[in-house]
């Protein structure tokens, strides 16, 4: 999410921000592949941003629970 002052969210996943790992794998499956496009429209879903935005950049990070 693009904010006033230039900078932007960047947690899209996890219990609290958004998706759990098989979800996005059902995701990108839907999406032939296409993790942008899984991306862009679980954002436009979540009125993260609009139709038609197009997402240029990606940072994609992993983790796991601690144990």
């Amino acid at each position: 999410m693009q904010r006033l002052d230039g900078t932007e969210e960047r947690s899209y996943g996890g219990e609290r921000a958004g998706l759990h790992a098989r979800e996005w794998q059902q995701r990108i499956t839907v999406n032939p592949g296409d993790v942008t496009a899984a991306i862009t429209s679980w954002m436009v879903e979540t009125g993260r941003v609009a139709e038609g935005t197009k997402i240029t950049h990606l940072a994609v990070r992993g983790w796991k629970p601690r144990n």
